[in-house]
């Protein structure tokens, strides 16, 4: 008998192979300047690898498997999913980070406000020893 099930052995694909942080960019198309947004996402080789075991247990809970995810809803709930797993994850700060951050920041419409999210942002990766 396996001690784990499939569901089991498909939520650790999902939580060992996805990649989470707040994405900051430069960007002529925002009236800021400026891309600031929470995302999960699946890197180049992981995507593929990972559609039959982490796509199957995201698709079971309504969200279609895509490389990226940027809806505060979809976010919230892959990390529901993944919660408690974090560890396993090659980069548990960003996980912390997107779930710190998901739904609080959102495009910003001035430069003042991009200021205000590289502040929250610096704060909070001080706060948990991330440089």
């Amino acid at each position: 008998m396996p001690i784990l099930t499939e569901e089991d052995r498909h939520l650790v694909a999902l939580a060992s192979s996805l990649r989470a942080g707040v994405r900051c960019e430069r960007s002529k198309s925002k009236p800021s300047g400026y891309l600031i947004r929470t995302e999960i996402w699946f890197p180049n080789g992981a995507y593929h690898r990972v559609r039959d075991t982490a796509g199957k247990v995201i698709e079971s809970k309504g969200i279609p498997f895509r490389r990226r995810y940027t809806k505060a809803d979809e976010i919230s709930s892959i990390l529901m999913m993944i919660e408690g797993m974090e560890s396993i994850n090659r980069d548990p700060k960003g996980i912390e980070t997107a779930r710190e951050f998901n739904g609080r920041i959102s495009n910003p419409k001035s430069y003042q406000d991009v200021l205000k999210a590289i502040t929250m942002l610096d704060e909070f990766h001080c706060s948990i020893g991330q440089d």
